[in-house]
């Protein structure tokens, strides 16, 4: 199977889950990153909001705001800026991708090592990592 053929397969799939299952394995997922050290350990924490067919980041976004700085990233160009997280300047951007529109407050980071973790989603990464929760559960 081919990378486009896996990504074709894994996006049917994640679409196919319904609100309920889907909302379920997001928790997992993002539930085991938060109980992960270096999540404890760290101060900000990157996060990509999600698109339909990947884990849902919204509620996670919500939840780990509360106890850490949280930044999300906005496409300028050719230019990757990270701005807090704040739900209400939350836009369609690249990619149809939620991210803060020009109002938001950009994060003045010294360089993206700042950002002492990142959290993203991808197709068959995070269908493998609820597969794995599942088996350990």
């Amino acid at each position: 199977m081919t990378k486009k053929e896996l990504r074709a397969a894994m996006r049917r799939r994640n679409l196919g889950m319904d609100a309920a299952e889907r909302a379920e394995a997001s928790r997992r997922i993002f539930g085991r990153a938060g109980r992960l050290e270096a999540f404890g350990a760290a101060r900000t924490v990157g996060v990509f909001c999600s698109l339909p067919d990947e884990p849902d980041t919204a509620e996670t976004l919500a939840r780990w705001s509360a106890v850490k700085r949280i930044v999300v990233p906005r496409v300028e160009g050719d230019v990757m800026r990270f701005c807090e997280y704040d739900p209400q300047t939350l836009r369609p951007g690249a990619f149809g991708i939620a991210e803060p529109g020009p109002e938001s407050t950009i994060s003045f980071l010294s360089s993206n090592s700042d950002i002492n973790l990142f959290q993203t989603a991808s197709l068959a990464i995070c269908k493998l990592l609820q597969l794995n929760i599942r088996q350990k559960n």
